[in-house]
């Protein structure tokens, strides 16, 4: 009886149950880390959207700062930015006053933001990429 307590002691690696254990262990952890990062990925897109809105407002009003309210509505798009120097927005070019044109956090090519200075007021406006879920809105 000894020596076959003593082989059972020298056997190297798992049992079964023990393989099970730490499997189950691995399906709990994983089903409770990838929704939140899911969700992590979700609010830092949604956070992305809006810095990108902030960055092309701010750099309307530094252009309407510095050209005074437009005599037409001006309208930036990727586009007209891709165009620099060949813009016929002559002052008013966004790559003057923007150093990259953001994308769509999502990555969906049917959707790119857009900027309306309006002629006299100046009021700006952003749009053309909404958040998945919701309509769009102009913050």
């Amino acid at each position: 009886m000894n020596k076959e307590v003593q082989r059972k002691r020298n056997r190297k690696g798992f049992t079964l149950i023990e393989l099970v254990v730490v499997v189950a262990i691995i399906g709990i952890l994983a089903a409770i880390a990838i929704p939140r990062y899911l969700a992590a990925q979700e609010n830092a897109r949604k956070s992305a959207h809006e810095a990108n809105i902030a960055t092309l407002r701010s750099a309307a009003a530094i252009a309407l700062a510095e050209n005074g309210p437009p005599s037409t509505t001006v309208t930036w798009t990727k586009a007209e930015f891709e165009s620099g120097e060949h813009s016929e927005l002559d002052d008013w070019r966004p790559s003057l006053y923007v150093e990259q044109w953001p994308d769509d956090p999502w990555k969906r090519t049917d959707q790119a933001y857009t900027v309306n200075i309006q002629e006299e007021t100046g009021e700006i406006t952003v749009t053309g990429v909404t958040v998945p879920g919701e309509e769009e809105t102009t913050p």
